[in-house]
This record gives structure tokens, C-alpha cells and sequence, in this order.
């Protein structure tokens, strides 16, 4: 069994045996993530754009917690004041594994929006494995074990990332135990979630409600 919150965008806050936090945007001015209310234990940020980084800084500084990125991610919030202790620089196909036994992985992908680089993250533990594509505009996960939860950004090429169309053939070609739209209006998340019951109707489709909990059988 996995929990999880879906905070909007692609912010997500994985119950795993620690709390992972992934990237706490911000949107039109406003956090997605309330600080009183998330207990993240790590913080993955995919790319640089403040609709990802967010208020990164802020949940380093309260919760002292290590934050993961790609060298542009880190670059950015040591600029920003954070310690060098806090931040775990990852390249393409470097892991890393925390006490308890979380272990992250990062492959890198491309958008056709931003000059940084965009890292794609698998997350995997005992309890669940979790692939996050960030802001990835192509099929960004070189890894051999299937995701529990696939969490693929659906806002079309306007914005740099994969369109729902290639979002379902992507899900279709992972087959996930469940995936969640991320990074788009509810148009495009309509669309996929439409698309992906024809491409891939093995696999269970969760509609991105902001601020909803999620709580989902793993079945392997």
C-alpha cells in the first residue's frame, strides 16, 4: 500500500518509509505546499523553473532535510543559501539511498522550454516504486523494473513537456500499476486519462485532485 498527496502541478509528497517531497512549485505567486502541513524527510526538485524549485529553500532551512537535484537544481539553491550538508548533486543514472532504505535515481530528459536540464526521478523502497518524469518532454526512464505509480507531466509542447497523447503511449509502454497527470490543466488531464484507458486499460488512472490523498494497493 502507498499514500501519497498530490499538492498540484507536480508537486507530490510520497508516504514511503520516510516522507519524500517532490518538487514544491510555485504557480502565479502562490506555493503549492503549505510548510505546516508536509514533514518531508527528502526533497527531490526535477528542474530549475519556479513551478517546480518552488519554496525549495524554505523546506531545506525548516526541516533540514537533504535536497536532490541535477548540478543546475544545486547550483541554484546554494546561490540561495543553503548548506552544502542539505545538498545531494545527482547526474544522469547516479543513485543515492537514505537510512532508512529509499533509494533515488535520476535519468536526465529534455524541455523544449527551459535551457536546464529536467531530472527524470525513480524512487523505489520495500513498500513502493514511484517514477516521476518532472518536466520531461520525452520518454526520460532507461531502468528495467516497472513503476507501482508513474507520475507524467500531460501540458503539451505550448509549455516544453509531453502532450496527452504521448503521455498514454508512454504509460502504455511502462504499464504502471497506476498513473497520475501532472503539469497540466484539467483539459489535457481529461484528455490523457481518456487516451490511456484505450492504450493501456490494465492500468489505473488517478485524476490529479489538488490537495487530494491518495492511498493505493501495490500489487506485485
Amino acid at each position: 500500500m502507498l499514500t501519497f498527496t498530490f499538492f498540484g502541478h507536480a508537486a507530490v509528497e510520497l508516504h514511503l518509509l520516510e516522507k519524500v517531497l517532490i518538487d514544491p512549485g510555485i504557480i502565479d505567486g502562490e506555493s503549492l505546499v503549505d510548510l505546516d502541513v508536509v514533514n518531508p524527510a527528502l526533497l527531490l526538485i526535477t528542474n530549475p523553473h519556479i513551478s517546480h524549485l518552488g519554496n525549495a529553500i524554505d523546506v531545506v532551512k525548516k526541516f533540514g532535510v537533504k535536497a536532490i537535484g541535477n548540478p543546475d537544481v544545486i547550483s541554484l539553491l546554494r546561490e540561495q543559501g543553503a548548506s552544502r550538508d542539505n545538498l545531494v548533486s545527482l547526474e544522469t543514472g547516479e543513485s543515492i539511498t537514505s537510512d532508512s532504505g529509499i533509494t533515488v535515481t535520476a535519468y536526465e530528459s529534455t524541455q523544449t522550454t527551459l535551457t536546464s536540464r529536467n531530472s527524470t526521478f525513480y524512487i523505489s523502497s520495500e513498500k513502493a516504486r514511484v517514477l516521476h518524469l518532472g518536466r520531461a518532454n520525452t520518454y526520460a526512464y532507461f531502468g528495467a523494473e516497472v513503476p507501482d505509480l508513474l507520475c507524467v507531466p500531460v501540458a503539451g509542447e505550448e509549455n516544453g513537456v509531453l502532450d496527452p497523447q504521448q503521455a498514454a503511449t508512454i504509460t502504455a509502454a511502462l504499464q504502471p500499476d497506476y498513473v497520475l497527470p501532472v503539469c497540466g490543466d484539467t483539459t489535457a488531464a481529461t484528455q490523457f486519462l481518456v487516451t490511456t484507458s484505450t492504450l493501456a486499460p490494465k492500468v489505473t488512472t488517478l485524476y490529479p485532485a489538488k490537495g487530494q490523498t491518495y492511498t493505493i494497493m501495490i500489487r506485485r
